[in-house]
């Protein structure tokens, strides 16, 4: 197991390497954080990205998104982040989009497993959530704990 400090200095990492790759619109590095397949799930459903270039597509879509609510600014906080053993951390963090000094949208909460491949932490799962409360990371901690995930050895 990793120890509580270092999962949650692992998972913000991360997460800051890949929020300013998504803000500078480099899809490259922010892909290179993702595991193919990679399975994208919502409160609502999901669905499987298989390879490279549907991670190319995905960022293409999230970019327009943002440029069309004039996003200037992303801001991720970690929430909370454990280790599962050694080579797995879950990670639960908040999502704020600005346009300049106001939310461009109403933050989101985001439930990830990150996993150590080849040296290299990857992002294995990803489910999204509505908003950043206390009840919506407990829902999504709770639905992810239920749900069989890859676990690494």
């Amino acid at each position: 197991m990793i120890e509580a400090k270092a999962a949650l200095a692992i998972a913000e990492t991360v997460l800051e390497k890949t929020r300013a790759a998504m803000q500078q619109g480099d899809s490259e590095t922010f892909i290179s954080f993702f595991n193919s397949p990679q399975r994208f799930e919502t409160l609502s459903g999901d669905f499987l990205v298989r390879d490279v270039a549907g991670m190319r597509e995905q960022i293409k879509q999230v970019c327009a998104e943002n440029a069309r609510l004039g996003v200037t600014r992303i801001k991720r906080t970690c929430i909370e982040a454990f280790s599962k053993s050694p080579n797995e951390i879950d990670c639960v963090y908040s999502t704020s989009l600005y346009a300049g000094d106001l939310l461009a949208r109403a933050p989101h909460t985001t439930y990830i497993t990150l996993g150590l491949i080849d040296d290299a932490w990857k992002i294995l799962y990803t489910m999204y959530g509505a908003e950043p409360s206390e009840s919506t990371t407990d829902a999504l901690l709770r639905r992810a704990a239920a749900k069989p995930m890859l676990t690494l050895v």
